[in-house]
């Protein structure tokens, strides 16, 4: 029941097997149709390697359609493109160049484009190890040679937007002018975040008061824009009510905390600070070292009050 009507095409045994192009071969198996020019099919069942020079080596319901296109065995698997490769059960390689490697699960597993090399072990992939605990397991020794990708390889998805860091710290001292209305700037820091998520930001400096035996207080926040004035609940006032003599120095340590959610972008924060208004006369108030830290979280696993 075979039947040979390429020519120079054999048919070694089998049933029902067919060849149809030119120097085509069907070696066994049954209800297999070798098609295209060059074709082969070693065996298995209801095969059809109709690209040209296509491979089929067993399996059941196998396709080849494209030139040059590989399927070793497996069931239902289709390797369309040119130059493709499909094995396993229901992996389709529909691309030119695309290699589908898909595992026992029923249903289809595709390529997206050409070039591809895609898997699906629902059992993971394990490169070093056999026994993966995870969908890619890379076990090797350790070190920085261990795994070698090229510069900015890793993207916020693939990391699955782990947290982030951003900080600066002025050097010196700022003095602040007494009876400012406005917030003066103190420290900023810019933070790219990629995804939706909380801003933690931390700041803080030390605050040397001195020339008056009256109050010599600061007022410190953290704020987006620049001037403007106090934002309530957010603001922390340090310092003394009244020294002992004028020449003498007093040193507070002074910080703040404030926590936002935002959406992925990219944000400057800043500390701010200024001379407490009822400030005695003479009051020098100076901010030493002030500093700030911004880091970006993607999940909270708690309750968070964050302003926007």
């Amino acid at each position: 029941n075979n039947s040979a009507s390429g020519d120079s095409s054999t048919i070694g045994g089998g049933s029902y097997n067919q060849t149809i192009g030119t120097i085509s071969v069907v070696a066994g198996g049954h209800a297999n149709t070798a098609g295209g020019t060059g074709a082969t099919i070693s065996g298995g069942s209801t095969n059809n390697s109709g690209g040209d020079y296509s491979t089929i080596s067993g399996g059941f319901n196998n396709t080849a359609p494209g030139n040059f296109s590989i399927v070793p065995g497996g069931s239902d698997n289709d390797a369309s493109g040119i130059y493709s490769y499909a094995a396993g059960h229901r992996a389709k390689a529909f691309h030119d160049g695309s290699f589908v490697w898909a595992d026992q699960t029923d249903d289809d597993f595709g390529s997206t484009s050409a070039d591809q090399f895609i898997i699906r072990a629902s059992g993971g992939v394990g490169i070093g190890t056999n026994s993966p605990n995870g969908i890619l397991d890379v076990a090797g020794y350790s070190g920085d040679n261990s795994v070698n990708l090229p510069d900015s390889a890793i993207s916020s998805p693939e990391i699955l937007d782990e947290p982030g860091l951003s900080g600066d710290i002025t050097s010196g001292d700022i003095i602040l002018t007494q009876g400012a209305t406005g917030m003066a700037d103190m420290a900023a820091t810019t933070i790219t975040i990629p995804a939706d998520g909380y801003i933690m930001v931390s700041a803080g400096a030390t605050m040397e008061a001195t020339g008056t035996s009256k109050a010599n207080q600061v007022y410190i926040q953290i704020d987006e824009t620049a001037g403007g004035g106090l934002i309530d609940p957010y603001f922390v006032v340090s310092g003394s009510g009244d020294h002992d003599t004028p020449s003498s120095k007093h040193y507070f340590s002074i910080s703040a905390e404030r926590i936002f959610y935002k959406p992925a972008g990219t944000y400057e924060f800043r500390l701010e600070a200024k001379a407490n208004p009822d400030n005695g006369n003479g009051a020098e108030t100076r901010i030493q070292r002030p500093r700030i830290t911004v880091v970006y979280f993607p999940t909270a696993y708690g309750q968070v009050s964050a302003s926007n």
